[in-house]
């Protein structure tokens, strides 16, 4: 991903506003741990359409120990108990790099 489009996601966050919060953990295909937040009010507002924020790791992040998503951008504000008006997924690439195409059935689900 460029380091652009990284920045991108970081600075919609910050204009989106922060407060406290949880993240849990999943797994996609058995292939892709990931993080996922839901704002507090998700399960009883159903007429808002949220928007979902999808947060890609750099590289120190990648393996199988979802906590370590957890040390940069939105998921490390979640742990300390941020929270936001919008969906968070924080993928974790097994390896080094992004298999794009995990990553878009991720976003289909």
């Amino acid at each position: 991903m460029p380091r652009s489009l990284q920045l991108l996601f970081i600075v919609v966050i910050f204009i989106k506003g922060v407060a406290n919060a949880q993240q849990t953990s999943h797994t996609y295909l058995n292939k892709l741990n990931y993080l996922l937040y839901l704002p507090a009010e998700y399960a009883t507002d159903t007429n808002t359409n949220w928007p979902v924020l999808i947060f890609l790791h750099g590289s120190s992040e990648s393996g199988t120990n979802i906590e370590k998503v957890k040390a940069n951008g939105p998921p490390k504000y979640i742990s300390q108990g941020k929270k936001y008006s919008f969906i968070v997924v924080s993928p974790q690439s097994p390896k080094f790099g992004w298999d794009i195409e995990t990553v878009y059935g991720l976003i289909q689900m």
